[in-house]
């Protein structure tokens, strides 16, 4: 995060969006897949900006290798090809540009035909990453989830014909329904930025953790204040954008890489606080801009920019 603020913002925007990150606690406490896949996803995007994959061969096999292994952590990290791929064709000749995608591209293509070979192994259909999509949306699309699911097994169907009719369903209601599907999506994208704290936080992290018998209870109130912080980033991270905007600074395709997670993910599951968790080492660099042009203008400080 460091490294991307500097060579994006300022060394001072830098440290204050690393300041704001140093406690973002809400994951680490946890063992899901939050933690490393913001690691994951921020080497991606450090990698894009300094323009790795178009650079030489080695950059490009190195991101192709990091892309693999995020694609299996989160699917979603798919979202910093596109710019990648743009990078070499807007810089590299016809053929060199081949020959770069195609070293990006592989060790996720290989990844993937050993991981959908080990699902026709296992159940006998061709699954490339999950048969859980369906089931994730079927909800947000008005369906009765669990009586299709119900129906389904009677029929025999196993947990991927139960996909298939679920999407199946979804894809229906798109048809009949275009409007009310498009404003869904638009309100998807939307609650990425929602700070209404999902079950994850109200039933789990903010209940138990640091409440073991060999724990500290003051940790556990420190941990549900810092908690407080996404409500404070935001307004920041909204000012940072702001003025960012209006400096017209471009960013090297990081407004193109976070606009491009909002609306993949809108097109594949709802939206809560949770769920932007890589995105929030960037909402930090905004805030830290933010924060670092006011104390500059109230004469606090002096920050030179990238």
């Amino acid at each position: 995060l460091l490294a991307l603020g500097r060579q994006l913002l300022s060394p001072g925007a830098s440290l204050a969006a690393q300041a704001l990150f140093a406690t973002h606690v809400a994951w680490s406490a946890s063992l899901m897949t939050e933690s490393l896949f913001t690691f994951l996803f921020t080497a991606l995007v450090l990698m894009v900006v300094r323009g790795r994959p178009a650079a030489s061969a080695s950059g490009a096999a190195s991101f192709g290798l990091l892309l693999a292994g995020a694609l299996f952590v989160r699917p979603i990290a798919v979202t910093v090809l596109p710019m990648a791929l743009s990078q070499i064709i807007r810089t590299r000749r016809a053929g060199r540009a081949a020959v770069l995608a195609a070293l990006i591209l592989a060790p996720a293509a290989l990844g993937l035909t050993a991981w959908t070979a080990r699902n026709h192994q296992r159940l006998g259909s061709v699954v490339i990453l999950t048969t859980n999509l369906g089931a994730h949306n079927a909800p947000s699309f008005g369906l009765d989830r669990a009586r299709i699911v119900w129906e389904s097994r009677q029929k025999g169907l196993d947990e991927v014909g139960i996909n298939a009719v679920l999407l199946t369903e979804i894809q229906r209601v798109v048809v009949d329904s275009p409007v009310w599907s498009a404003g869904l999506y638009v309100r998807r994208a939307l609650e990425l930025l929602s700070l209404s704290r999902p079950w994850e936080i109200r039933a789990l992290h903010a209940r138990r953790t640091f409440t073991s018998s060999d724990s500290s209870l003051a940790a556990h109130y420190v941990y549900n204040v810092l908690l407080f912080q996404y409500y404070a980033t935001y307004p920041f991270a909204l000012a940072g954008v702001i003025l960012l905007a209006r400096e017209r600074r471009g960013l090297h395709g990081l407004w193109a890489i976070v606009g491009t997670y909002a609306l993949t993910h809108a097109l594949v599951s709802d939206g809560n606080f949770r769920l932007p968790a890589p995105l929030y080492g960037i909402f930090c660099l905004f805030a830290g801009h933010a924060i670092v042009w006011l104390g500059v203008r109230r004469g606090w400080w002096t920050d030179a920019p990238a």
